[in-house]
């Protein structure tokens, strides 16, 4: 084994130890009991989908089209973040472990391999290790990384981002040749496709201009033809997973994509003044500032801009002494556009409208890019500081010790909250789902309603952990809701739980859950909402039991449609 092969096994250990480090004790050094995260919902997407796939696969059940959640109309998998490539990817492990231990091993290992990845283009920039390995903690424990490692899967698998540049610039400087260079940027381009769709979109655009911009400010005409050819390779790469994929995208398209936005990109852009001011995540000044952090835009669990006073006064540093340089205008440059485009299409500070129109308004309204939301492109913001700082610290001409003090500052300063209490959460699930209570009261594929509902609760799980023995008239993948669910008022009353805002609740409930062949509610205790008042029309007392309240839907709501009476279970007495 070669000096170079020992330094990146090393780099791969260090950063797997760092891991370690500071998410196992968060969550006791347990995996199978707590998962990696908030208390948030969004996880139970995540372990629901590494469970989905690979049980709809040997069920030979259409994976793509889901019918056991939102039933009976069910919901397209394509459009919803369901990580098919991570399942698929980890399915002998989640047949050995369960779902609940690969989110955490995928949890654990992503913020490694996103700085393994970045150490790998860092060592290639620079040639020397320590900075390399610097640029890689960086990138892979930054404050993007951090925030979505509470929540979002197809967010916090971002190694692929540098690795992808990192094949780039080995295939410019004549290390890998251009039908291997196709290959692999087509293979993580389908990997992508499989993670987050939003990503592989931001990434191709992002990642053409970069190429473009390399172009363009290069100076030396070998160079230009370097990145006019790998913009053409580049792009049949693309071509070529996109003819790979056409099944799946034509099949995605047919089931009707959401039309307009799904979120408001104002909202969900980066707040200037983060970039400055750490939220409650980062271990140094979080809790200091949080009543002015709590005004941001966006959700907590995407507030990613803040990179601390030393990594910004990195940059300035940087760009004084090496813009001279082709490479690092490039680099400037395309650190330039991904932060502004961060900002969104309009120009806002702790909520407030500025009314200062940016770039990204202008393509803010094209199909499919105005779904996107600015804030998540400060993942290529990231990138650009790590590569920038590995290549400061390695050739600036500032003295060593102040060199490194400033590195040791930056690290200080996104270093996480790990007192906080972000980084794990008890899988609390009732003993109905695990005590054979379920199977007692409900038959298999049943339609159900699971309370608290969608969002709100932790539905997503318990159908995982039964092995999608029952169905939901009900669910959360996303915030997109299939109709006709989206006409029908019901849905909201079960979600805020005051039935005075749904009038003629009693005969709207009925009907829903006749249209929907609902047979029965099964109400997690204890519950934020009122719940026997809430459920009242069905005129049915309760079975408590293993810390769940289940309402049997009564026969005779029934006798009106022939096909839903059939269609109740038989082995309860109703």
């Amino acid at each position: 084994m070669n000096r170079q092969a020992v330094s990146h096994l090393a780099a791969f250990a260090l950063y797997a130890l760092a891991a370690c480090a500071l998410f196992l004790p968060a969550v006791h050094f347990d995996l199978v009991h707590y998962w990696i995260g908030s208390r948030s919902s969004d996880p139970a997407i995540f372990i629901w989908s590494l469970q989905w796939w690979p049980w709809a696969l040997t069920h030979h059940v259409n994976p793509l089209y889901c019918s056991f959640v939102w039933a009976p109309a069910g919901q397209s998998m394509l459009w919803v973040t369901s990580v098919p490539s991570v399942a698929l990817l980890c399915w002998p492990l989640t047949w050995l472990l369960g779902p609940v231990v690969v989110y955490n091993l995928v949890a654990l290992s992503s913020p490694v391999l996103a700085a393994f990845c970045a150490y790998l283009l860092c060592r290639e920039v620079t040639q020397r290790f320590w900075p390399a390995l610097l640029g890689g903690v960086i990138f892979g424990f930054s404050t993007f990384e951090l925030v979505h490692l509470r929540a979002h899967m197809d967010l916090f698998v971002i190694f692929q981002l540098p690795l992808a540049v990192w094949l780039y610039l080995l295939r410019l400087r004549g290390k890998l040749s251009g039908g291997w260079y196709i290959a692999l940027i087509s293979a993580l381009a389908i990997f992508q496709f499989g993670v987050f769709v939003e990503v592989l979109a931001s990434a191709t655009l992002f990642g053409l201009a970069a190429i473009g911009c390399a172009w363009l400010t290069s100076s030396e005409p070998g160079a230009q033809a370097a990145h006019k050819r790998g913009l053409k390779e580049t792009a049949l790469a693309l071509v070529v997973a996109g003819v790979a994929l056409s099944p799946l995208l034509i099949t995605m398209f047919a089931s009707g994509r959401p039309h307009g936005k799904i979120f408001s990109s104002v909202f969900f852009s980066a707040e200037p003044l983060n970039f400055f001011i750490p939220t409650r995540i980062t271990w140094l000044g979080g809790h200091l500032f949080h009543g002015l952090t709590m005004q941001f835009a966006g959700q907590n669990y995407e507030r990613a801009a803040y990179f601390g006073l030393p990594l910004l006064l990195i940059a300035i540093l940087f760009i004084r002494e090496f813009y001279s340089r082709a490479a690092a205008r490039t680099l400037i440059l395309i650190g330039a556009i991904v932060t502004v485009a961060a900002l969104g299409g309009q120009l806002q500070a702790l909520r407030m409208h500025l009314h200062i129109v940016l770039p990204w308004w202008m393509l803010d309204h094209l199909p499919l890019l105005q779904k996107a939301l600015p804030v998540r492109f400060l993942a290529y913001a990231w990138l650009v500081m790590a590569v920038m700082t590995a290549w400061w610290a390695a050739e600036s001409t500032a003295p060593r010790w102040s060199k490194w003090s400033l590195a040791a500052a930056s690290l200080i300063f996104i270093f996480p909250n790990l007192p906080g209490k972000f980084w794990s959460h008890p899988l609390d699930s009732p003993a109905f789902y695990s005590n054979g209570s379920l199977k007692r009261y409900i038959s298999p594929g049943e339609n159900v309603v699971v309370l608290p509902y969608g969002y709100i609760g932790y539905a997503m799980l318990y159908q995982s952990q039964q092995h999608f023995y029952f169905r939901m008239a009900g669910g959360y993948l996303g915030m997109l809701v299939p109709p006709p669910f989206t006409d029908d008022p019901v849905p909201a009353g079960l979600y805020n739980g005051d039935v005075s805002l749904v009038p003629h609740w009693g005969r709207k409930l009925r009907r829903f859950v006749v249209r929907n062949k609902v047979g029965a509610f099964i109400q997690t205790l204890p519950d934020i909402w009122d719940r026997p008042t809430l459920l009242a029309p069905l005129h049915v007392k309760p079975i408590v039991t293993g810390g769940v309240a289940l309402y049997l839907v009564p026969r005779r709501w029934l006798k009106t449609s022939p096909a839903v009476r059939l269609s109740l279970p038989s082995a309860v007495s109703r």
